[in-house]
């Protein structure tokens, strides 16, 4: 669906926002009729132009802060806002009259490698290139960049929330009894002193944006898998989140700021709707 044929607000909102000319100050309908004649479109404008922008402000804060809270989850892709102009055309249909504002078109993942910290767990497995750990849970297959792995009871590789790490034919792999070393090659082959028990299962996407943010660094999608080519397995090391926190503190600054002019230009225009509406008082 083409940008400009998006609605951004619904004319039930609009009959709402129409309550910021308080009507109740004004002392008779003729009084209301000359002010609204008078600052009714300026009014509106101006108010549904910054109202947009407010929306947008907000929306991109919540992006932010979540970045910010997730500044220490290994594995964690930073989020960011894409915004869009959306133009409103007049109910009278003159195109001078046309407003131009603020609509949050999306959001967009940061795919970049995270930086590297060794850890010296054996079960500590990073991907330095492309590709994701596949993993299992109750709706399905998933996928990862976090791989901070432990053992469960029953010596499957799982991740910290006890979900099974999937080998390259889908399988939970299981690290046999009686074998005291892990070994994990560049390939993704994991095998202990007794030799190799399984691959890990490596896979990239097409459309990488495409893929679905659930909670915990997991990621899901309706695309089929491809085998990735360009990585490295790096085992006794974790990726850790790729938020920049000097970058996400300067934008949450940023858009406080801008947040705070919003404000002010919404009481400048009520301040000044407040006075043509007792100047016309006077006239009626």
């Amino acid at each position: 669906m083409p940008i400009s044929s998006l609605p951004l607000f619904h004319k039930p909102y609009q009959k709402s926002w129409h309550s910021l000319c308080k009507v109740s100050r004004v002392k008779d309908a003729k009084t209301h009729e000359k002010h609204k004649e008078f600052t009714g479109k300026n009014m509106e404008n101006t108010g549904y132009i910054t109202l947009s922008r407010q929306l947008a402000l907000q929306q991109k804060m919540d992006v932010i802060s979540n970045n910010i809270a997730n500044m220490s989850t290994n594995g964690y892709k930073s989020q960011h806002m894409v915004f869009a102009e959306y133009v409103m055309q007049p109910e009278t249909g003159t195109p001078g009259d046309a407003m131009s504002m603020v609509m949050d078109y999306g959001q967009f993942k940061d795919i970049s490698q995270g930086p590297m910290s060794v850890t010296g767990n054996p079960l500590d497995i990073a991907i330095e290139g492309d590709g994701f750990f596949a993993v299992q849970t109750d709706n399905g297959v998933r996928y990862t960049r976090g791989g901070s792995f432990s053992l469960n009871a029953d010596r499957e590789i799982v991740t910290p929330a006890g979900l099974q790490v999937l080998d390259e034919g889908g399988n939970p792999i299981v690290i046999p009894d009686n074998t005291d070393t892990i070994f994990v090659k560049a390939n993704g082959s994991i095998g202990t002193e007794a030799g190799e028990i399984a691959l890990l299962q490596i896979s990239n996407f097409e459309d990488l944006q495409a893929l679905e943010p659930e909670g915990n660094t997991l990621f899901r999608t309706n695309q089929s898998p491809i085998p990735a080519e360009q990585f490295q397995v790096v085992q006794g090391s974790i990726e850790e989140s790729n938020v920049n926190p000097i970058e996400e503190m300067t934008a949450m600054i940023d858009v406080s700021r801008a947040y705070q002019m919003t404000m002010r230009i919404l009481q400048d225009e009520h301040e000044r709707e407040r006075t043509a509406i007792q100047r016309l008082s006077r006239l009626a």
